[in-house]
């Protein structure tokens, strides 16, 4: 039995702010303007550009904020939507709402208010009332099945440029709905914007700010703590086996690898799931520990693919609900949507992404904004499934992504959709093909996972989740530098290391410099004997010794002869590089002042 546990996202510790109103109003134009600078929504002058609800966190507060943009409503009664596509969009809106702490009702301010404006701000003052609801308001709302914590409506009137405000009698229109007073904006240059950004700051509670605080306190004490014990693992293999090495060199990389600790959100421990739920499939043994086994915080799983491979009815079919629009004509999903969900006591953040086509001759501008939105989601993702279509695998799209996926360091899962509709006949062929491209195209993920699923016909659905699980697990490992350095002894010994002119690869120093993707830094005397190849197999064994195949695995080679050269040179001249540039320095300048002396010398005696 498929186990689901949904939550709400009032249980996380970010404010979220959504944006609503009815198409067309410029709600994803505002909702980019709200953002770093990127382009997060898919803007467009066609109508109902936005389907799903969006979300992105915005940088631009003394603290991180999710705003979440959400399809146009049409019609707040239900009953009355005769298109089911209008009905579902209404239905994300409903759900955006739910979990929100703030709603901004975005009006466009140049066309005036209409029916659908009043619709909406009457469902929002009873939105707001539900804290202490009169029975007959449960009544009437019980077919919406709204239950919120929403503590605060602002009202934003947009496309405000040209002083539009002065020119119609729009400012006492606003206020007579009974929302307070508006702000004026307009999302394309800029006007008022930070008139909206004061408004909402007004309305963040001051221990939202304090827990931020405390929060990037805890990520630096905690990152302190992760490197303090790394360098007393790494201290003690070097005692022990007796390895000249330079302390600062390690050092120096474990930091490059994990820059900016206190914005680093994988060293909360806030996001703990119920004990009793979580269960792991990997047995942890001695030396090699899962940094997340036991906070549990969100896996961030992205499902990718091509157009109408089943992208959206996977996840539909996970959830258990029509969270997203699952429709056979290709396009129905134009940006990533969110949902956050809890699988087996683990905490997730389920994306379904836009289709990805290979580029055809000639693309729209709202193409362009989709095909690099789905690929910009990678960023935040921690896990990702790739679903292809078991009719027609692999298409090069499908290599690319895949490449894609691991070049960004992220866990990946292939997923053979409509498995159903294959002929048992052909079955293990395909299988053994798809195999062998993975092994052939994707050398940095060894024994990548493939699963063959229906996601129509709920097959192997339980078993892609728990590969999911398992994948993360990895992707998060730790292996101690006691435990890797006494497998590096030993695969010395029964390895032939590469050669070239007489000289040897000598792999001094092994030690694990990040986890999410697991990345180790390998101390060698000489780079360019490292091959790929040897690369590779390299890879291939680290991934069986300790059980982390199916992610990426990242190599750092680190040329250490330098740092010997200056040590040998440091001991035969009893005294550091720094002494004897110092000493060259002090000869050159009393030579450029014995110099100096004898042409004054010279030009006195010609005189």
């Amino acid at each position: 039995m498929f186990t689901k546990i949904l939550y709400k996202f009032s249980q996380t510790p970010l404010l979220t702010i959504s944006l609503i109103g009815r198409s067309s109003v410029g709600k994803s134009s505002l909702f980019n303007k709200l953002q770093t600078g990127e382009n997060v929504a898919i803007t467009s002058n066609q109508k109902n550009i936005t389907r799903d609800r969006k979300e992105a966190i915005s940088e631009i507060f003394p603290l991180p904020i999710r705003f979440v943009d959400t399809a146009g409503i049409e019609n707040v009664a239900l009953k009355k939507i005769l298109n089911p596509l209008q009905q579902k969009m209404l239905m994300q809106t409903i759900n955006a709402i739910e979990y929100s702490d703030i709603a901004l009702f975005v009006v466009d301010a140049k066309a005036g208010l209409t029916n659908i404006d009043h619709q909406i701000a009457r469902w929002l003052k009873k939105t707001l009332q539900l804290t202490n609801p009169d029975p007959k308001l449960v009544n009437e709302l019980k077919e919406l099945e709204i239950k919120t914590n929403l503590k605060k409506a602002i009202l934003v009137a947009n496309k405000c440029e040209n002083d539009v405000i002065f020119e119609t009698d729009i400012d006492s229109q606003l206020k007579r709905m009974g929302l307070g007073n508006p702000i004026y904006v307009s999302a394309v240059d800029g006007t008022g914007f930070q008139d909206l950004l004061t408004k909402i700051s007004e309305n963040i509670p001051q221990a939202a700010f304090e827990e931020h605080q405390e929060r990037k306190l805890k990520r630096k004490e905690k990152y302190k703590e992760i490197k303090e014990k790394c360098r007393q693992e790494m201290e003690e293999v070097i005692q022990q086996q007796q390895i000249e090495f330079d302390m600062k060199i390690w050092e120096k990389e474990f930091d490059l690898a994990n820059p900016n600790p206190e914005d680093n959100s994988d060293l909360d421990d806030e996001n703990i799931a119920n004990p009793i739920y979580t269960k792991s499939p990997i047995q942890e043994k001695q030396g090699v520990s899962k940094e997340n086994l036991q906070l549990r915080n969100p896996i961030m799983l992205s499902i990718m693919g091509r157009q109408n491979v089943g992208k959206s009815s996977l996840v539909n079919t996970l959830l258990g609900e029509d969270r997203v629009i699952a429709d056979p004509t290709p396009g129905t999903t134009r940006d990533p949507i969110s949902t956050y969900w809890v699988y087996k006591g683990q905490k997730i953040q389920l994306v379904d992404t836009a289709g990805i086509e290979p580029k055809p001759k000639i693309q729209t501008d709202l193409d362009l904004q989709i095909i690099a939105k789905t690929r910009s989601t990678l960023r935040f993702s921690n896990v990702v499934v790739l679903l292809i279509d078991s009719l027609g695998a692999f298409r090069e799209v499908d290599l690319e992504l895949a490449q894609e996926i691991v070049k960004q360091g992220r866990g990946l899962i292939i997923a053979v959709n409509k498995w159903d509709m294959v002929d048992n006949d052909y079955k293990a062929k395909i299988v053994k093909y798809l195999k062998g491209q993975l092994e052939k195209n994707l050398g940095e993920v060894p024994n990548c996972k493939l699963i063959t699923i229906s996601a129509e016909k709920k097959i192997n659905i339980d078993l892609l989740m728990d590969q999911v699980i398992q994948v993360y697990d990895k992707w998060n490992t730790r292996v101690s530098t006691g435990l890797l350095n006494d497998w590096l002894n030993k695969f010395k010994k029964i390895q032939s290391l590469p050669s070239e002119d007489g000289d040897k690869l000598k792999i001094r120093f092994i030690a694990q410099i990040k986890v999410r993707p697991p990345t180790f830094a390998l101390f060698i005397n000489q780079g360019s004997l490292f091959k790929n190849s040897y690369l590779k197999f390299l890879r291939k064994k680290l991934s069986e010794e300790f059980d982390i195949s199916g992610v990426p695995i990242r190599l750092v080679l680190r040329d250490i002869a330098y740092a010997k050269e200056k040590k040998t040179l440091e001991r035969d001249n009893e005294m550091t590089v720094a002494d004897l540039l110092l000493k060259r320095r002090r000869i050159a300048r009393l030579a450029k002042q014995k110099l100096e002396k004898l042409k004054q010398k010279s030009q006195a005696n010609k005189q």
